[in-house]
């Protein structure tokens, strides 16, 4: 039995597509196929003129690191490392010198409400200022595309509801997210 069958949709720049569903209908299946974390094993995954499904290993890694961004539901934080160095990872695994990438960082702190946590482990952060983190990381490599999996699932929903607004204004005011896939329940 196929967990998503026939799933049809185009995301254009500028836009963010919701994809609604009850619990267990593959709305993570289909996100986890379209950033080729879970194999499709029929269709093509087109992005920016190049099927993902053929691309190869090196291609796909250097795809993901420069031009997807991901938020899960499990955030997948490094919990040695500190709030600052969490969100700067993925642009150490590009190779961006410590300055740039801790300038950055203190940007991104500042957007998703951290301040003065930069230097906190994540054992010290309550699990809505984790998903914050992952937030953050994500944000932190200016996507063309972001795939957000229920990115707000931990937060209270007050904050849930700032963040949410956040996310937009800063989507619209940095205009480097050409597309966005959020996923709700």
């Amino acid at each position: 039995m196929p967990a998503v069958h026939n799933a049809t949709f185009d995301v254009f720049e500028g836009e963010i597509l919701t994809v609604m569903g009850l619990s267990g209908s593959g709305k993570s299946t289909l996100i986890r196929c379209l950033a080729r974390l879970v194999e499709p094993t029929y269709g093509r995954v087109m992005f920016e003129g190049i099927d993902l499904l053929q691309a190869g290993k090196q291609e796909l890694i250097e795809i993901r690191r420069h031009k997807i961004g991901m938020v899960f539901q499990h955030f997948a934080l490094l919990p040695h490392r500190t709030v600052l160095q969490n969100i700067v990872f993925p642009l150490e695994v590009q190779g961006i010198d410590r300055g740039a990438r801790e300038k950055r960082g203190r940007e991104i702190i500042q957007i998703v409400g951290l301040e003065g946590r930069g230097d906190y482990y994540l054992r010290e952060l309550s699990g809505g200022q984790q998903q914050r983190v992952g937030i953050g990381r994500s944000l932190a490599v200016e996507p063309d595309l972001w795939f957000l999996d229920e990115p707000f699932s931990a937060l209270d929903p007050l904050i849930r509801n700032e963040m949410q607004d956040e996310f937009i204004r800063f989507w619209i005011r940095q205009s480097f997210l050409s597309r966005m896939i959020l996923m709700k329940p």
